[in-house]
């Protein structure tokens, strides 16, 4: 891998920060803070103007749908309609029935179907992952997998016949076939285990290589593996908990990499950078287009 720089990106610390969305119509820049109950905009020319907006309950991703006035945020509650004020919020979706626990990250398959799951904190228990097709109602459910420890990462390869998804307790970055046409997963296996490196595997992105690259959180790293599972390296960030990444710009040149606080151990005090969010440079790589939710 080469040799790159890690800078930080504005000057605002999140007590959580998760579910980055870059927005290239708008040019925009998307987080959430899951601790405070807000999320941010900002730009990349800017990013000390980093604008924050209250949400109802605590937020976990912010998503792009193909109406241009109405872009998604996942509630740990439902899917909603993002706005302005809390009391704004507009359901688009309410939790399956059989879920447990709440809503955690969140991506798009080609078709614009929302994947997503929910948060368990143990490993092979409640968690699991859906898919959500709306049909200009309130749309359906469908089950990805279930008995989980957590839903973090989802993401598609190139072609989206390959869906990616994180289950943290486990350490083990996921690998299913994918069907685009009909939602359907199949085939799962494990890519890769991130405990090796220290940390579990949180957010993830892909470049237009296929490769994976993933958040390791407790790790202090960002780790990139091969569409095989190969570990190609790690860039280490100066916070132990790095929580997501994206490719942004107008180019996807860009990577944005956001974190949470930490808490002190025996050896090691927090970074006074936990929470802070940092720009990667010189990885000489572009990332993916995430797609829109079709509504």
């Amino acid at each position: 891998m080469r040799q790159v720089d890690v800078v930080q990106f504005g000057d605002h610390l999140c007590g959580w920060g998760e579910g980055l969305c870059w927005d290239p119509d708008t040019q925009l820049l998307h987080l959430v803070d899951c601790l405070r109950n807000v999320r941010g905009e900002t730009t990349l020319d800017a990013p000390d103007d980093l604008r924050l907006i209250p949400t109802p309950t605590l937020p976990t991703k912010v998503l792009l749908s193909d109406k241009a006035d109405r872009h998604l945020i996942v509630l740990d509650d439902g899917i909603f309609a993002m706005a302005e004020t809390a009391d704004a919020y507009g359901q688009v979706a309410a939790m399956p029935q059989a879920s447990s626990g709440r809503f955690n990250d969140a991506t798009v398959d080609p078709a614009g179907r929302i994947i997503t799951g929910n948060l368990g904190l143990k490993a092979n228990t409640d968690g699991s992952y859906w898919s959500w097709q709306g049909d200009g109602g309130a749309g359906n459910w469908s089950t990805i997998a279930t008995k989980k420890g957590n839903a973090n990462g989802p993401c598609f390869s190139n072609d989206g016949r390959t869906l990616y998804f994180a289950d943290s307790p486990t350490g083990n970055i996921l690998r299913y076939d994918y069907d685009p046409e009909t939602g359907r997963a199949s085939n799962e296996t494990v890519l890769a285990n991130t405990f090796e490196l220290g940390g579990g595997p949180d957010g993830a992105a892909i470049d237009t290589d296929g490769y994976l690259w993933s958040a390791l959180f407790g790790g202090g790293v960002i780790a990139r593996y091969a569409p095989d599972g190969t570990l190609d390296g790690t860039i280490a960030v100066p916070v132990r908990n790095p929580t997501d990444i994206v490719f942004a710009g107008p180019n996807l040149d860009r990577m944005i990499v956001v974190s949470a606080m930490e808490q002190p151990t025996d050896d090691r005090e927090p970074s006074p950078l936990a929470g802070a969010s940092f720009e990667i440079t010189g990885a000489g790589v572009t990332g993916l287009p995430i797609g829109k939710v079709r509504l």
